[in-house]
């Protein structure tokens, strides 16, 4: 903020929302050549986390082509896991959530939870 106080008839900024892969502070890891990807097979993995919806290719390859054995980012994703799935509310609101980002203007990734869970 510069320091002048904020005009209350102005909306406040919007907030960024936490990253349920990253958290604060961590960074992807290193990238794996190419054919790596392709001797592994991610290609097909990628497709079938896909769905077959395109539009979500490049998150999912940037994600498998960058693994993380950072032991608190694994920790921390798994945690945000085990939250997802303790709470009974959020797990049977995930169908219309997704029915809701299809919907809406596509961003990198988005769904791709609803499908493994």
């Amino acid at each position: 903020m510069d320091g002048l106080p904020r005009d209350p008839s102005r909306p406040a900024p919007p907030r960024a929302l936490p990253s349920l892969l990253w958290p604060p502070g961590s960074a992807p890891g290193v990238r794996l050549d190419p054919q790596v990807v392709v001797d592994l097979d991610l290609p097909e993995v990628i497709q079938a986390l896909c769905g077959g919806e395109p539009r979500r290719e490049r998150f999912v390859h940037d994600l498998l082509a960058a693994p993380c054995a950072d032991p608190a980012v694994i920790a921390y994703r798994a945690e945000a896991l085990d939250d997802l799935l303790a709470d009974a509310a959020l797990r049977a609101a995930l169908p219309a959530l997704e029915a809701l980002a299809a919907t809406s203007r596509p961003r990198s990734g988005e769904g791709a939870l609803f499908r493994l869970v």
